[in-house]
């Protein structure tokens, strides 16, 4: 696509309640950046206080926080959710949280102007009383008439939902992923991102650590933002890293032999894609995402279980030729989910919304 240089408003507006390092969020940076690149004016509105992130933007791309800021979560996320409709007016809005659907939704209607939602995951995985409704709210954000799936497996679970999608695109890798030459010497012979949310299954993490009795701790590479699990990981032994950048978020990926990724679900699941990307075999839990692009045996592998789990990451581990035939298949599949094509579409879609109004 050329730049965009004609006078309609080039403004768009991504609001979060945090700006922070989650994967989701490093999707949605990468989207702020190819939107600066075609002209538009693209701004994160945040609560104040609230930008943790440690992804690029483009110098183009501003952060503008709004409220006042309590220093504490629930005055400050509230304040921002009562105030962020009247600060919609004029230009595009992207939402991507079920919590900000409805302030976007109510400032779309308020000053007339377009609206996208941006769906990267089905929020239906809270509990209790006070869970149940939140998923039905979730399930009510879902009936949005300009909503973007952010890859085929989740358009299709919504359409079985009775939820027809605006447009899909196909989420995937940044170019950091793609280019370099992979390494053929790995330091570690396992990588995972342990995470505290219980969807993610740090159990069953545990659990093939304790059958993977032929290695040390030292040899399982753990990555992820979260400094208190990290934390807790390497008083044990484990090896840790917190990265800062996409290129030491690579580096992780190539020093390890396997990644697991021990999910119940994931809405697509990049990590296992970025790992594929970079030549490293997977074992996967099947957990809905990952089996749009898993094939299993032949790029990497999906697992029901944690004893077949360890019996898939010690296969590849002692056949080197299984394993360098997988990275290879594991890189041809991910070449067709570079980021960089999902994003056009996004691109194309918003300025087709934005003529139309």
């Amino acid at each position: 696509m050329s730049r965009r240089n004609d006078s309609a408003d080039m403004r768009i507006r991504i609001p979060l309640i945090n700006l922070s390092s989650h994967g989701g969020i490093r999707i949605l940076v990468e989207l702020a950046n190819a939107f600066a690149s075609q002209g538009f004016e693209v701004e994160f509105l945040i609560p104040p206080g609230r930008n943790s992130s440690v992804y690029r933007l483009d110098a183009a791309v501003r952060v503008r926080e709004i409220g006042i800021g309590f220093g504490s979560k629930i005055p400050d996320y509230a304040l921002f959710l009562l105030i962020l409709p009247f600060h919609l007016r004029g230009g595009l809005t992207v939402a991507n949280f079920f919590v900000t659907y409805f302030p976007c939704l109510l400032g779309s209607l308020l000053w007339r102007t377009p609206l996208l939602y941006f769906v990267q995951d089905i929020e239906s995985k809270y509990a209790g009383l006070v869970g149940g409704i939140l998923n039905r709210v979730c399930e009510a954000t879902y009936r949005s008439r300009r909503m973007v799936a952010a890859n085929s497996y989740l358009a299709a679970a919504l359409e079985e939902r009775g939820h027809q999608p605006f447009e899909t695109i196909q989420i995937g890798p940044s170019e950091a992923f793609y280019g370099a030459a992979r390494r053929e010497e790995r330091k570690y012979r396992l990588m995972a991102m342990p995470r505290h949310e219980a969807w993610k299954r740090m159990d069953r993490f545990e659990a093939i650590c304790a059958l993977l009795t032929e290695v040390s701790p030292a040899e399982i590479l753990c990555v992820g933002q979260d400094a208190e699990i990290l934390s807790r990981l390497a008083e044990r032994g484990f090896a840790t890293c917190k990265p800062g950048s996409d290129a030491e978020l690579v580096d992780c990926y190539e020093q390890a032999q396997v990644f697991l990724l021990t999910s119940d679900r994931e809405g697509f699941g990049l990590p296992p894609l970025e790992a594929m990307a970079r030549g490293t075999p997977v074992v996967s839990f099947r957990c809905g995402g990952p089996d749009l692009y898993i094939r299993d045996g032949e790029n990497s592998f999906l697992v029901d279980d944690v004893a077949e789990a360890a019996e898939r990451i010690r296969r590849l581990w002692a056949e080197a030729s299984e394993r360098t035939r997988m990275a290879a298949a594991a890189q041809e599949t991910a070449l067709g989910f570079r980021l960089s094509e999902g994003l056009g579409r996004f691109v194309a879609c918003a300025g087709r919304e934005r003529e139309e109004r």
